[in-house]
């Protein structure tokens, strides 16, 4: 902001009300649908709660899908002897490779 803008010296912006009609009732909300959002919306659903997902891009999956980008990284440790990533990840994984939508690359240091 420049110096002769008026809001620099403002400490309260004052606005009409607004009138948003209630879109339903929910255990849990939750803001955003990155891959973390939608894993966190899927567990609170298993376990009983009702959930709304609120995600303003039009898309479930953050920069991942809007990027196109598969796993990028491993889901073993550095040595490729034990898996430290599991849970839904892996569980979206074999319903990808199940239904021919995934590969897994061999382990190649």
């Amino acid at each position: 902001m420049n110096e002769s803008s008026p809001a620099q010296n403002v400490d309260v912006i004052e606005e009409p009300p607004l009138r948003t009609p209630v879109a339903g009732r929910f255990d849990v909300c939750v803001i955003g649908g990155s891959c973390t959002g939608v894993f966190a919306a899927v567990q609170a659903a298993r376990m009983g709660a009702s959930v709304a997902l609120v995600e303003d891009q039009g898309l479930w999956g953050g920069v991942a899908t809007a990027g196109l980008v598969n796993i990028w990284h491993s889901v073993f440790d550095t040595t490729y002897t034990r898996q430290i990533i599991g849970g839904l990840t892996q569980e979206v994984v074999d319903r990808l490779l199940a239904r021919g939508g995934a590969a897994i690359n061999d382990y190649n240091p």
